[in-house]
């Protein structure tokens, strides 16, 4: 609920974490924020050179109108934490934050790296063989550089969740549509 309820699901952390004790709450939500974090910048390393190559595909794409609207995001998201960060109510949460973090540790950040490069690996042959199963045909060559391209666009897309299936489906027809007419 608290996913759907926030926009880009920006609750979802504090929401899970309400039904832990509240001891481990911040240290849950920390967590979860590394996570999030280490897939997004998967999704960039792999999206932003599989972007860069389908815009070539894409005469009318703008390509550098998207990468500067998502750095204008990401500053803009960073300005806001740090914002948030220098209340004094938010300061002891914060301490609590980073010291989660520390408690992780090289090997644990080594760790969620994997998973979630399993994670991406395992959605990215779901979604191909999900477009298979419906008749949009692709290449491996094809899949690599559209379901990257599209992933990164969809991260970094913000949305409200009742037009996202909107908001989804118009990426995907410009990340497909070089490769098929489906």
């Amino acid at each position: 609920v608290g996913a759907f309820i926030t926009p880009n699901r920006v609750g979802e952390f504090p929401y899970r974490a309400m039904f832990l004790p509240s001891a481990w709450r911040v240290s849950a939500v920390a967590l979860g924020v590394v996570g999030s974090l280490t897939q997004m910048m998967l999704i960039s390393i792999v999206g932003i050179p599989s972007l860069s190559v389908l815009s070539g595909l894409l005469p009318s794409f703008e390509w550098g109108n998207t990468i500067i609207r998502v750095l204008v995001l990401m500053i803009l998201m960073c300005i806001a934490c740090v914002g948030v960060a220098c209340l004094n109510s938010t300061q002891r949460l914060w301490r609590e934050f980073i010291m989660a973090l520390q408690s992780l540790g090289y090997s644990g950040a080594v760790k969620v790296l994997i998973f979630t490069l399993g994670r991406y690996l395992v959605f990215s042959a779901q979604f191909w063989l999900m477009l298979e199963f419906c008749g949009v045909s692709l290449s491996l060559m094809q899949a690599l550089l559209a379901i990257p391209a599209y992933y990164f666009l969809v991260t970094f897309t913000p949305s409200v969740n009742v037009a996202e299936l909107a908001v989804r489906g118009s990426w995907a027809v410009i990340a497909l549509s070089p490769f098929t007419d489906n």
